[in-house]
């Protein structure tokens, strides 16, 4: 009856045709609705991947905005290296912020890839093209990292330099002043008290810097390998 192969019109019993009438319809009735729910379930699985499209599209312009912004931070230090002008810290902080966050932005598309992997066979072809966009991804975020570490060191070196200079300011001060000092008692003139108060001033300057540095040094002796 399911395949036509019997004719019901070969029967007399009235009941059993109506029955096999009966059976015939919710028969057909059933394939209609395996083949909708088939249907539905495939625009199910369009729809999500358009949905994921979506969502990994606009996260990727996240990603790209970080990059652009990377980029110019590097093109101004470049620019400031090529010139022969100071590079501060702030330009580090900055360009390791952004690295930081297109990590960030890297790290949500590698969630949305691997869910996604989960709807498709694995070792399929669009599941191994999910794979290369994670890979290179994580690529980059690894390269992000150590550029981030890069940059930290970049950083304790400046601010290391910017402490012995002004140490070296101070100390400069103090050693003028002295000599000031040494003139006037060579020349039997009377040493006034400012002079002092100034020595004073500028050795507890010396003092301060020196002392910033000593603890810079030490925190930076934290993130390093012993020995």
């Amino acid at each position: 009856v399911r395949e036509g192969n019997f004719s019901i019109d070969e029967l007399t019993n009235k009941t059993l045709i109506k029955n096999i009438q009966d059976y015939q319809k919710w028969w057909e009735k059933a394939k209609e609705s395996s083949k909708n729910i088939y249907t539905l379930t495939e625009q199910k699985k369009d729809y999500l991947s358009q949905q994921f499209d979506s969502k990994y599209e606009r996260q990727q312009r996240v990603t790209d905005r970080y990059t652009t912004a990377n980029d110019k931070i590097n093109d101004q230090i470049s620019y400031k290296e090529a010139k022969g002008k100071k590079v501060t810290t702030s330009d580090y902080n900055s360009l390791n912020k952004n690295l930081g966050k297109q990590n960030k932005s890297l790290n949500i598309q590698n969630k949305l890839l691997i869910n996604q992997q989960k709807t498709v066979e694995k070792g399929s072809a669009k599941w191994q093209e999910y794979q290369d966009k994670i890979d290179n991804n994580s690529q980059t975020i690894r390269q992000n990292t150590e550029a981030i570490a890069e940059n930290n060191n970049k950083k304790f070196e400046i601010k290391i330099s910017d402490y012995e200079r002004t140490a070296n300011y101070y100390a400069n001060k103090v050693e003028t002043k002295q000599n000031s000092i040494d003139l006037a008692q060579a020349q039997g003139k009377k040493v006034g008290t400012s002079f002092y108060k100034d020595m004073i001033s500028y050795t507890n300057s010396q003092n301060s810097i020196l002392n910033s540095e000593k603890k810079a040094i030490e925190q930076e002796l934290k993130t390093v390998e012993y020995g």
